[in-house]
């Protein structure tokens, strides 16, 4: 993960999340929670599918006759984008075939159907480019992905102070970088580096 960018080497595609999202690459998803907390996307693997994409989403999803799903290319993969409800909850999600899998990227408001419904309509264009930037790795995006590397530094004396939030701007760890910092060096949630400290960053 590199700031709203998830890129998978192993498996060979990567995508973009709306900016000022909360990327968390779990063991069986990745998921995406907006600033506010009022909605959620979720991307989900599924090995060896069985149909189309269009035919893997309606059993899938479990879909009526009432939702919209269409029968596309992302990218040049073959493809379905659903837009339905779940539990009176709006949806949009994507079906993405990749080397005989099905990666299934959904999004749509949390809490109750009222405001699901909202935060839905404040958020699809985002979910929606979300679902469409899903790509193959080019061999050039391969070879650039590289760990993350915690080093050290000294905070040198009789220089300006180093804070957090400086180095926060320089580090991949995206919009909570200050946070992780400050936890990384026992300083959470509000302490800054001291001159003679030994430091932790992330590279």
């Amino acid at each position: 993960v590199r700031d709203n960018t998830f890129q998978h080497g192993e498996l060979g595609f990567g995508l973009s999340f709306p900016r000022q999202w909360l990327i968390r690459n779990q063991p069986d998803r990745v998921a995406a929670t907006s600033p506010q907390g009022d909605a959620l996307m979720e991307m989900r693997l599924v090995e060896k599918p069985r149909g189309s994409p269009l035919d893997f989403a309606r059993q899938y999803f479990r879909l009526g006759f009432s939702s919209e799903i269409l029968s596309t290319t992302i990218n040049g993969l073959p493809a379905a984008i659903v837009t339905s409800t779940q539990g009176g909850k709006p949806f949009r999600a994507g079906v993405i075939y990749h080397h005989n899998r099905a990666f299934v990227l959904a999004g749509g408001g949390v809490s109750s159907a009222a405001s699901a419904s909202a935060s839905f309509n404040r958020y699809q264009a985002e979910i929606t480019a979300a679902i469409t930037s899903f790509h193959a790795l080019t061999e050039a995006e391969r070879k650039a992905i590289k760990p993350l590397l915690v080093k050290t530094l000294v905070v040198k004396k009789g220089v300006p102070s180093v804070r957090y939030a400086e180095l926060a701007q320089k580090s991949p760890l995206g919009k909570n970088a200050e946070g992780y910092l400050r936890l990384l060096n026992g300083q959470y949630p509000g302490g800054e580096p001291s001159p003679g400290q030994t430091l932790k960053v992330v590279e």
